[in-house]
């Protein structure tokens, strides 16, 4: 969060728009340095010339790199911080003596950056107690990671009660006992077929190229239990707790949509399988057989990337896995199509995001938002009489939500109901704190509904409170009276 406001208060410190292309840039920034840490890893657990290329090939062709491609969410850092840990934890493997100062500060970062990364304390505290220092010292750099982490959280702004939220959505996502049927899907258990499939799917979308290598090493031993080598025990380490977080859970939403949590818990076991793997491609005279695992690791990765690289294809590649065939929660279901309502809505586009406000609805009646969004499109349409009964609803239905009591309001001021207006736009007042654009439309009920004195009162109130809004709208509107009548 720190970095995405960082950047937008930089953008608009040198005047450029903030918009999807240009904060595209912190995930391309991200990937940038994601690939500079991976050439690090590539190294480390490959150190052959030949392996090495291999590994960073192998390494730039995980599903993970979607992150890089201008995702505009809180994983592509995320992703840029577990893989330096992995490289700084690999780096005091290999006995590099500057990795002890630089071992917290990586593990902090992780978890100040997503909770779901604490699935590295183990491998921290492995990596934290070994090596050369005194024990006190090994001791001390053990508890500085997590006192550094809670530190760094507690700057940023992150209070405890945040992390204990957090923890109660994680637990009830692992309690197996008791989820509602809203985000179960029909006989999913966790040892059930159903689970597989989305684990497995998990998995594929992630790294199916690192599987293949790890489940070859694990055939060439042929069950034989063989000590593991430092670097592998610490990956071993590293992944075995993300992964078995995402076998337990139960997520609402498949991994086709939430694919890039799953990248996060995956991303230690995909450098684990690549370092399995090396005995095969870093052999004298497997150039053909590098070549061919980079091939297919890139087979794996492009279709993934270009799917989503034209808006078309990205579209109906969402529709396919929300249709009434795919086997996804009713959550799931809702919550899509109310992320494509979204992307059309936020361009203005309502004729394009209603039917998808409409299939929202159907999968999740009990959401006021679902109610409130169908009606926001009938409105936009200017079809006042077939959106209010819709507002209305979502009014009912989440009473202390304020936006839709405004949405209600301007629905029925347009339908020149002004008193039933100003009811609203005065209840959405009081709950949202007062907005200037609540304030100015209950100014115009109030003016409209014969309450002249009461409305100029209330947009001096505004003009005094809010100048840059009264100026505003002077730009929106040259033609319009200096005082903001209507």
């Amino acid at each position: 969060g720190a970095i995405w406001l960082g950047f937008s208060a930089l953008l608009r410190a040198t005047g450029r728009p903030i918009t999807a292309n240009t904060v595209a840039i912190v995930p391309i920034l991200c990937g940038l340095a994601a690939a500079a840490i991976a050439w690090g890893i590539a190294r480390e657990i490959a150190p052959q010339k030949h392996g090495t290329k291999t590994a960073l090939a192998l390494l730039l062709t995980l599903g993970v790199t979607q992150l890089f491609c201008g995702y505009i969410e809180s994983y592509p850092p995320v992703a840029m911080f577990v893989l330096g840990f992995l490289w700084v934890g690999l780096r005091r493997v290999g006995g590099d003596s500057k990795s002890a100062l630089l071992l917290p500060i990586a593990f902090a970062l992780c978890v100040a950056s997503h909770f779901a990364t604490a699935t590295l304390a183990p491998a921290y505290v492995l990596l934290a107690l070994r090596g050369s220092e005194p024990r006190a010292r090994r001791v001390a750099i053990a508890a500085i990671g997590p006192v550094l982490a809670i530190g760094l959280l507690l700057l940023l702004g992150s209070k405890p009660q945040d992390w204990l939220h957090s923890l109660g959505t994680a637990s009830r996502g692992a309690d197996v006992t008791n989820l509602s049927t809203t985000v179960v899907k029909p006989a999913y258990d966790v040892v059930s077929l159903d689970h597989l499939v989305d684990f497995m799917n998990g998995i594929l979308l992630v790294l199916p190229i690192p599987l293949l290598l790890l489940v070859a090493q694990v055939v060439a031993r042929r069950g034989r239990i063989m000590a593991l080598a430092p670097d592998t025990a610490f990956l071993a380490l590293a992944a075995i707790p993300g992964v078995a977080l995402a076998a337990l859970f139960r997520f609402p939403l498949a991994p086709a949509q939430d694919w890039d949590l799953t990248s996060i818990l995956l991303l230690p076991l995909a450098v684990l399988g690549i370092r399995a793997g090396r005995a095969l491609y870093s052999e004298v005279g497997a150039k053909r057989l590098s070549v061919g695992l980079a091939t297919l690791s890139l087979g794996a990765l492009l279709p993934f990337l270009l799917v989503n690289a034209n808006e078309t294809s990205a579209i109906r590649r969402f529709e396919t896995i929300l249709s009434s065939e795919a086997n996804v929660t009713t959550f799931a279901r809702a919550y899509g199509n109310y992320a494509l309502w979204r992307n059309f809505s936020g361009r203005g586009d309502h004729e394009r995001a209603h039917p998808y406000a409409v299939r929202a609805l159907e999968s999740e009646k009990g959401n006021p938002r679902y109610w409130t969004n169908v009606g926001l499109d009938l409105y936009s349409m200017k079809r006042y009489d077939e959106a209010l009964p819709y507002l209305e609803e979502g009014a009912k239905r989440g009473p202390n939500i304020w936006v839709s009591r405004y949405d209600l309001g301007l629905c029925l001021k347009e339908m020149h109901r002004y008193e039933e207006a100003a009811r609203e736009f005065r209840i959405a007042s009081q709950i949202g704190g007062g907005r200037p654009e609540v304030l100015h439309n209950l100014g115009i009920a109030l003016y409209r509904s014969g309450h002249p004195d009461s409305a100029v009162a209330i947009w001096q109130d505004v003009a005094r409170r809010w100048p840059a809004y009264e100026s505003a709208l002077k730009r929106a509107n040259p033609t319009a009276p200096t005082a903001p009548l209507p």
